[in-house]
């Protein structure tokens, strides 16, 4: 057991620059298809004396244009083809870029490697889809997550909204007020 006076924690933040924003999705770089990763806590097994993340891993399946209805309205989202379970709602969704080849191959083109890229934060995940069981095979069958099995479809949160937030004039103020309080306490470096 972990006293409560040296509970350690690992903290790592993620460069702005590491999130991805939706203009860059319409890029050859990374789009429908390409590989994520999500980690995140497995409640039926959390660990007793510290957290043991899950990883799960998927497709990006559905960058929308519009936005898409979800149980709290319609919202920007994009869907990726990964099981949400309880216990993953606001993890990280990290993708790959793709490569493109360079030299000729026999179509004249260079071809591409996908997932082989610099690693990005697409967003954060939010939940998934359900239906009633017995509606499994009706296209247009209402979401129940009371009752249903889940699709195998999850809701992510883009990065471009996460962005949004962090640059809130407020959120900004607080952070410049925490700064000037850690420089004061000769805890801040100089870079």
């Amino acid at each position: 057991m972990i006293d409560n006076n040296e509970l350690l924690l690992d903290i790592v933040s993620i460069p702005l620059d590491l999130l991805i924003k939706q203009d860059e999705l319409k890029s050859p770089k990374i789009g429908i298809g390409d590989e994520v990763f999500i980690t995140g806590l497995f409640t039926y097994a959390p660990g007793r004396q510290r957290n043991m993340p899950i990883l799960r891993h998927g497709n990006i399946a559905m960058i929308p244009g519009e936005q898409i209805e979800t149980d709290d309205g319609y919202a920007d989202v994009y869907l990726i083809e990964v099981r949400s379970i309880g216990g993953l709602s606001g993890s990280p969704v990290f993708v790959r870029e793709t490569i493109k080849l360079s030299g000729e191959r026999d179509a004249g083109d260079p071809g591409e490697l996908h997932g082989l890229g610099r690693t990005y934060l697409l967003g954060l995940v939010h939940g998934h889809w359900d239906i009633n069981e017995s509606e499994i095979n009706n296209p247009n069958a209402p979401h129940d997550p009371r009752r249903g099995v889940n699709l195998g479809i999850a809701i992510v949160v883009p990065a471009d909204k996460i962005i949004e937030i962090i640059n809130r004039p407020e959120l900004k103020a607080r952070r410049a007020e925490e700064e000037e309080c850690v420089r004061q306490a000769g805890l801040l470096t100089p870079d």
